[in-house]
């Protein structure tokens, strides 16, 4: 069988002039902002690769090849950020770093700090710290520079300066309240000049609590849960069943009871519960019985005793002319009784004035 291009001749010159054309074709140039660069050197080149010296005038590798994940920004176009850009949490755990730093020698670097510290002084779960301590040191606004791990692990961190110098300036400017590390962490707002804003939690008195070892932090762990005020109320109830309830004595673990309770957002409630000012009241009105109880007895002793002094000391002409024997004239009355009837009534308010003591 004869071939095509026996056949037809002129189709073979025509495929080698299409294949000397496609040689001398430019292709076109990839829409990329590292190839708008061009020069006499670059147009031989595949413009199917991309030359290293030219990527890297355009977009600079970071040495560690940090992962940039979709969507986020590069970090070549994302602005730095400033002491402005803090809010909540990592702004109060700046500060409180801030005024660490300001009590040690060197230069805004702070002393060993521990997580449980920075949980107690912002008030924040165990969380919510570690979050804000890692957005700080993502950003940049505080360096780790010595730490050791462990139950009983610490950190020390070194300051932005740069963001410690914005602070310094917020605070000259009157836009923030500079705080004491003694005192609670200030909520400022900048419109009023920085007000003291009572967190509700710092209320809480766990005094009630505190010889089975209940503290503070674990108030922490149910801060989200319920709110202060049941808090309160389950801590008193709590601990009037400690005392007066059977069936609360006798849990083995007490503390882990009663935070399995509040993290359901739960209250513990005691049915006969009173409170503390209740009880003070009952007991006042015990101790007033009991004293009642105590003079009542006292004030009888004395009597008899005043009695019968009384009656050895009265002479047989006396007593006949107080209380004469009249039962065989038909008085029933005995003749003691008589004389303990006006013992009482004419003696004994004289004597009684010098037996006891009048309040």
């Amino acid at each position: 069988m004869a071939r095509l291009d026996d056949l037809m001749p002129e189709f073979r010159e025509t495929k080698k002039d299409l294949r000397a054309l496609n040689t001398n074709v430019v292709t076109g140039v990839r829409r990329r902002p590292w190839l708008d660069k061009t020069d006499d050197t670059d147009i031989n080149k595949d413009t199917r690769s991309i030359s290293s010296q030219t990527y890297s005038d355009v977009v600079s590798i970071p040495s560690n090849k940090e992962d940039l994940s979709k969507g986020s920004i590069n970090h070549v176009d994302k602005p730095p950020l400033s002491f402005e850009d803090l809010r909540s949490n990592p702004l109060q755990l700046f500060r409180y770093l801030y005024e660490l730093s300001k009590h040690e020698d060197d230069n805004n670097q702070t002393p060993r700090v521990r997580l449980k510290e920075i949980m107690l002084k912002l008030n924040i779960s165990k969380d919510s710290a570690r979050t804000a301590l890692r957005f700080l040191l993502r950003e940049k606004f505080i360096q780790r520079i010595a730490f050791q791990p462990g139950h009983l692990g610490w950190s020390r961190y070194k300051l932005n300066e740069v963001i410690c110098q914005q602070l310094q300036r917020a605070i000259q400017k009157g836009f923030i309240n500079p705080f004491d590390l003694d005192k609670d962490i200030i909520v400022e707002n900048p419109n009023k000049g920085g007000n003291n804003l009572n967190d509700p939690w710092d209320e809480v008195d766990i005094t009630p609590l505190e010889n089975i070892g209940f503290n503070k932090k674990h108030l922490l762990q149910v801060k989200n849960k319920i709110t202060p005020e049941l808090a309160q109320e389950s801590i008193n109830h709590f601990s009037y069943g400690l005392k007066f309830n059977k069936k609360t004595i006798e849990y083995s673990n007490p503390i882990a009871t009663l935070i399995s309770v509040l993290k359901r957002g739960e209250a513990w409630i005691e049915p006969l519960y009173k409170s503390p000012q209740e009880l003070s009241q009952i007991k006042l009105l015990e101790m007033k019985k009991a004293e009642s109880e105590r003079k009542k007895k006292l004030e009888e002793e004395l009597y008899d005793l005043s009695l019968n002094e009384w009656l050895e000391n009265l002479s047989e002409e006396r007593s006949n002319e107080i209380a004469p024997d009249n039962r065989k004239k038909g008085d029933l009355v005995p003749p003691r009784a008589k004389l303990t009837s006006y013992f009482k009534e004419n003696v004994w308010p004289e004597k009684r004035k010098a037996y006891l003591i009048e309040e």
